[in-house]
């Protein structure tokens, strides 16, 4: 969370928790990867 927050996303609870309740390495490196460039964080999953 601190990643989109840090760039002035906002982050909804329920973004909140599908990151939290991650624990798929992989993905959620890719989740890091597109909050580098997204506009908003719900864009995170598309």
């Amino acid at each position: 969370m601190r990643f989109p927050e840090a760039r002035g996303l906002e982050v909804s609870a329920e973004v909140r928790e599908r990151i939290r309740g991650c624990t798929d390495l992989d993905l959620l490196e890719r989740w890091i990867g597109r909050a580098a460039v997204v506009e908003s964080a719900g864009q995170v999953f598309d």
